[in-house]
């Protein structure tokens, strides 16, 4: 925070030393050990320069070129520290609105950013911008690939238990993937959920034609049109959500990568919500058997696996998905939200209560037959009632009831629970369980 505040940043700006910071990270010394080090220096120095600008800020183009040579010329013996502070820098601009616009354009395939392009020379034309608009993608595709290998070996040793941060790799991807997150998914874009849902709607039960059941459908994500996410970035969020845990890590360690894993999943969440296609993409790479198998870790930190329980979520609300799961039907994803019902910690109970009442009743989806729905929530049912899912959404309304009398804040928790519940009680099978 004393960087990021130093007085120096803004009087630097304004003498104009981006430009040369930047540009003397591409032109090669005599000494390859001298190089490194120019270039390292020149990444922290152009990111704290990057730091001063606000928000609203316009970058020329030139200054906006001289980054993506940067980042194309990067190599991976010069390892990931380097890095590090030049995807920071990138975050930073992917944040401002303008530079958000201008990176996500096309790049020619001769001159500037192009791969062929001399390092003496930054741009006959620095002012335009790109028009490839996988270029940031796989700028950032490409140096997944480069430093996976570093990222997977990462060890923490026991002075890393008070500093999470110490490791190069693993802070190299925090900032690479939220500069992926950044990407794609601007902030002036609406919030794909609904804004109104309804609280209760009349339903018939299975096998019956007589509406007579109140059932509450829980929030579903409407898909829109949007372009389709490259391969090679879902590829990458999908690796760093199955990044498997340091060797030789202590208990407390074990969920080293969760800042990584927070954003990856935070990141499909918000592409699949918006395009089935990605989300069906997604779900082939096999992302929600890695996501489950986080919800059901129960020593995984309590954020991670509410972020992981909501992306199953919204995977599992798409039946057309299912041929993707694990034994081609949701049941994965029932287990794990009673895995979190039982949980002590209440903001997991209360979130596999909600995963409860989406599997239990399935609202109408367009150009689907209502009986194919139906049909999955009678078996939902079923499977969640053999598996004394009443019993436990149960156990947790008992615990929160008393406390939410004379506790506003735990009203919720209490809505969470009946609704799960009043969706359960729709199935003959789990009335019995329920009245028991």
């Amino acid at each position: 925070n004393a960087s990021l505040n130093g007085p120096h940043r803004i009087k630097m700006s304004e003498a104009g030393m981006f430009i040369p910071l930047s540009t003397a990270a591409l032109f090669p010394a005599l000494d390859p050990n001298a190089f490194r080090t120019i270039r390292s220096s020149c990444a922290s120095g152009v990111m704290f320069l990057v730091s001063a600008y606000s928000r609203d800020a316009v970058l020329q183009g030139e200054h906006m070129w001289a980054i993506v040579k940067f980042i194309e010329d990067v190599e991976e013996k010069e390892g990931p520290l380097m890095f590090r502070d030049i995807m920071a820098c990138l975050w930073l601009l992917l944040r401002m609105p303008a530079q958000h616009a201008w990176l996500m354009r096309e790049a020619p395939t001769e001159g500037p950013g192009s791969k062929r392009m001399k390092r003496s020379s930054v741009s006959d034309d620095a002012s335009a911008p790109p028009r490839n608009p996988s270029l940031v993608l796989s700028l950032l595709a490409r140096v997944c690939e480069m430093f996976m290998d570093d990222l997977e070996r990462a060890t923490c040793t026991e002075a890393e238990v008070q500093h999470e941060d110490d490791s190069p790799a693993i802070s190299l991807f925090e900032w690479m993937i939220s500069s992926i997150w950044l990407a794609l998914v601007d902030d002036e874009e609406n919030d794909p959920l609904p804004q109104t849902v309804p609280l209760y709607t009349v339903d018939s039960a299975p096998g019956t034609t007589t509406k007579t059941w109140w059932t509450v459908p829980m929030p579903r994500v409407e898909p829109t049109a949007r372009p389709t996410v490259d391969d090679p970035t879902l590829r990458t969020l999908v690796a760093c959500v199955a990044l498997p845990y340091p060797a030789g890590v202590a208990s407390q360690r074990r969920d080293a990568f969760w800042k990584i894993r927070v954003t990856a999943l935070g990141c499909l969440w918000s592409v699949c919500a918006r395009d089935e296609r990605v989300a069906s993409t997604v779900a082939e790479l096999g992302a929600v058997p890695h996501a489950v198998a986080v919800v059901c870790d129960e020593l995984a930190r309590p954020e991670l696996r509410l972020r992981a329980s909501g992306f199953i979520s919204l995977m599992s609300s798409k039946s057309d998905l299912h041929i993707y799961f694990p034994g081609g039907d949701p049941s994965c994803v029932e287990t794990a939200m009673m895995h979190l019902t039982r949980s002590e910690h209440w903001d997991l109970a209360d979130e596999g209560c909600r995963g409860i009442a989406r599997a239990a009743f399935r609202p109408p989806e367009p150009g689907r037959e209502p009986g194919v729905l139906q049909r999955l929530s009678r078996e939902a049912c079923e499977r969640l009632n053999a598996a004394g899912a009443p019993a436990m959404v149960l156990a947790h309304l008992r615990r929160i009831h008393e406390r939410a009398l004379s506790d506003l804040s735990l009203r919720p928790s209490c809505t969470a629970a009946l609704t799960a519940l009043l969706n359960l009680s729709v199935n003959k099978d789990c009335q019995v369980s329920i009245c028991k």
